[in-house]
């Protein structure tokens, strides 16, 4: 990934100043430009109402309360924006009216990461009621919709030692992994591939493992794991019942995974939504990278280049 510029969505939540720390450490280590954009939610606020035509009162009353009330949200967006500004000095911070959704969305495709903060969502007794339930953020609907790579960060995150990249076998994209490896370097992070199988591909491990190397020699000393979907779900990772995966997890590590965008759905790795995959996420970052990216990264591999090895791969699984 050729991280030159990076944008954080803001807000004045703990998970989004936690974001912001590691939105300005990236920044200082790949010389990147750092923006902070602070969304006031003006279509949320209107909804709120619920009054499209006038009733028993008349809608000029709706209308001022509304006005006060996005005046009174702009003012708290500028004091967060100065609390921000004298935290992180030399830091561009934006406050602008809008949809949070469409505004990041739309301001991203200038950047090449995009920083958000997330509220984990945990159930218990005491709070399963219909109203967590159902909750969706905006960092889910985000891995969803931005055609940008998203760091989702959800709790005070360690200094990274490693950068574990989660493939699947069925799904190999070697582009994907280059620019992984390649953001590993710039972060100075032991990269690990993680290769997740459901069984679809007949070769075994045994030689799977060695024709990755020997096709593609950027991964001759890398760590790989091939890793079966099932079984047990570790305590740091759960994904709802849809699928059990068991992966070695720390928090020094970074985690990054492709996904791929199917009509209105963006899915993981595992075949599941990434919005599914970040509710069960209980580590404190993830990186979704989305596909559709790749072509408009600037690397060294053409297009043609990358299906010659990609067909040289998939016939050597056949040998």
């Amino acid at each position: 990934m050729n991280t030159k510029s990076i944008l954080l969505a803001l807000s004045g939540s703990e998970q989004s100043y936690q974001a912001a720390q590691v939105a300005r450490n990236l920044a200082q280590k790949t010389a990147s430009k750092l923006v902070a954009v602070h969304v006031v939610d003006i279509k949320k606020t209107w909804a709120m109402f619920g009054c499209e035509r006038a009733g028993l009162v008349g809608s000029g009353m709706y209308v001022a309360a509304y006005e006060l009330i996005c005046q009174s949200l702009r003012d708290l967006g500028k004091k967060l924006a100065e609390k921000f500004e004298a935290v992180f000095p030399a830091v561009e911070c934006l406050i602008v009216d809008g949809d949070p959704l469409d505004e990041l969305c739309r301001r991203a495709s200038d950047f090449d990461l995009l920083v958000v903060g997330h509220r984990p969502l945990v159930l218990d007794e005491s709070h399963a009621d219909t109203t967590t339930q159902f909750r969706y953020s905006l960092a889910e609907k985000l891995s969803t919709l931005c055609s940008k790579p998203l760091l989702v960060v959800q709790g005070e995150c360690k200094e990274w030692a490693n950068l574990k990249i989660l493939v699947s076998v069925e799904h190999l994209n070697f582009r994907f992994i280059d620019e992984s490896l390649n953001l590993a370097n710039r972060l100075g992070l032991k990269p690990k591939l993680v290769c997740l199988s459901s069984g679809g591909n007949e070769e075994p491990a045994a030689k799977l493992l060695p024709n990755l190397r020997t096709s593609h020699p950027e991964l001759a000393n890398i760590e790989i794991d091939l890793i079966g979907v099932g079984g047990a779900v570790d305590e740091h990772f759960s994904t709802n019942g849809i699928t059990g995966v068991e992966i070695e997890a720390a928090e020094e590590d970074l985690f990054v995974l492709p996904t791929e965008k199917i009509c209105n759905k963006r899915l993981s790795v595992l075949g599941i939504p990434t919005s599914s995959f970040l509710k069960t996420w209980t580590l404190p970052n993830v990186m979704f990278y989305p596909e559709e990216n790749l072509a408009s990264s600037s690397t060294e591999l053409t297009q043609e280049s990358q299906f010659l090895k990609d067909q040289e791969i998939v016939a050597s699984h056949t040998r």
